[in-house]
């Protein structure tokens, strides 16, 4: 209901990788003449493969909080104020209480990212700033344990459980694959297998240098 500067609108949007229902608002700022809205959108599954192929996130559910003003990615401000997903099928397993919040203001882009679970414990912020001439991409994770053997990315003998924790810090410049140069450094990496046998490594930096 409302004018053109102040509408809301629920609704219920059905499509092929599943249904999501919104509930939004959209108002005029008078002052600067950008739109601003909120919006809340959930799904009780949403199946990610379907929309994005690959081998890693099959789906999820979501109940996710938007506010932000503007549409054009050089001007744009806009938030997650809260999101949750649940029920999230990585590697065929079910992943629980994965917190996302983020923002995206005039072509810098951050997230945080909280995993709470029994097969994943992850704490990652991740950043990507494209408003000078050349990108940056930041991420610092502290990864207090991965099952490689429950995910099926290391694959072992039966009744052989490998956990990987550490933490990374990576700072990447570049505006493509062929271009890109910075550092990625892993602190405090420890694999554990079982309960019995474990190895550490205390530092390990990989490096890309840009081509003159």
């Amino acid at each position: 209901h409302g004018l053109i500067s102040d509408f809301t609108a629920m609704c219920n949007l059905r499509t092929k990788a599943g249904n999501i229902i919104v509930n939004a608002n959209l108002s005029k700022n008078d002052t600067s003449g950008e739109y601003i809205y909120q919006a809340s959108l959930s799904s009780p599954k949403f199946s990610v493969n379907k929309l994005l192929p690959n081998n890693w996130i099959t789906s999820t559910g979501f109940d996710l909080i938007i506010d932000g003003e503007g549409f054009d990615l050089e001007t744009m401000r806009a938030e997650i104020v809260s999101g949750l997903l649940f029920d999230t099928r990585i590697r065929q397993k079910n992943i629980q209480n994965i917190e996302i919040t983020g923002a995206i203001e005039e072509k810098a882009i951050e997230t945080n990212i909280i995993i709470d679970d029994s097969i994943i414990g992850i704490t990652l912020y991740g950043g990507i700033n494209m408003q000078d001439e050349v990108n940056t991409y930041m991420a610092n994770a502290n990864i207090k344990h991965i099952n490689l053997s429950e995910l099926d990315i290391w694959k072992t003998q039966l009744d052989t459980n490998i956990t990987i924790g550490t933490t990374i810090n990576a700072n990447i410049h570049g505006n493509n694959l062929d271009e890109l140069y910075g550092n990625v450094i892993f602190e405090n990496t420890k694999i554990q297998i079982n309960e019995t046998d474990s190895f550490s490594l205390s530092n390990m930096a990989i490096t890309a240098r840009e081509l003159d």
